[in-house]
């Protein structure tokens, strides 16, 4: 699964990057998140159907279908598979209507087979931001009030991230990131194949302190180094087979 990430680009370089739209309050608000939690606030970049390019927007991180009575629903809906995206009744018309991308600089994932759980921190090789594949929707309630809402696709995790968690997040190649966000292509066809993992030396990976697992903390010291492996071959055993 995908439960945390981080986004520490400049808003600046997002819009290079993402080619799109920010409004101005978004722009001026903008600040690095180190330890983004369900249940957030998340920037996502969608293709604007009437204007056309991409723009952004602030989606609540934790899928609402249309059809839910109750909103909280969201709160188990945060990732969605890809093998299934077009078969779930939660996921299937956001797959097909309503994808987006959601940037992102890295991601944690926490190593099950230790106790307490180990959490290690991805990031690509290269740094720069990278697209995590999403798809979104729009809740009414009968009131009128409205929830735009988001869910992170996962897959078969390999690589480093195999080593400790058997799922990740979807990274959307730059090549692709048209194909994926076209909204004229309404059955989806031909982009189940974009949801596979990178290729294996795309992500590394570094073991970090427990500090991640408050939520309520978001500072740069999260992404650092953690206190000395009792075991150090459990590190090494990210890149060497």
């Amino acid at each position: 699964m995908c439960g945390r990430y981080t986004l520490i680009s400049a808003s600046e370089k997002l819009i290079r990057t993402f080619k799109a739209e920010f409004d101005k309050e978004l722009v001026r608000s903008w600040k690095p998140r180190y330890n983004i939690a369900p249940g957030s606030g998340i920037l996502a970049i969608l293709e604007d159907r009437d204007r056309g390019g991409r723009r952004a927007e602030i989606l609540h991180w934790g899928l609402v279908p249309a059809w839910a009575n109750d909103p909280d629903m969201g709160y188990k809906l945060i990732n969605a598979r890809a093998e299934t995206l077009s078969e779930k009744p939660s996921f299937k018309d956001a797959f097909r209507y309503r994808r987006c991308l959601i940037p992102a600089s890295g991601f944690y994932e926490w190593e099950r087979a230790v106790s307490p759980r180990q959490p290690y921190y991805f990031f690509p090789a290269r740094a720069r931001p990278i697209a995590l594949a999403g798809i979104w929707e729009h809740w009414l309630h009968p009131t009128g009030s409205e929830i735009l809402s988001v869910a992170i696709i996962t897959t078969a995790a390999n690589g480093p991230v195999g080593r400790i968690h058997d799922r990740m997040p979807v990274i959307m190649g730059e090549s692709d990131w048209d194909r994926w966000l076209d909204v004229e292509n309404e059955r989806a066809t031909g982009l189940r194949p974009l949801l596979v993992a990178p290729r294996e030396d795309f992500l590394e990976a570094r073991r970090v302190g427990t500090r991640v697992n408050k939520t309520d903390l978001d500072e740069p010291s999260l992404i650092e180094e953690g206190e000395a492996d009792p075991e150090p071959w459990r590190q090494l055993d990210l890149y060497e087979e």
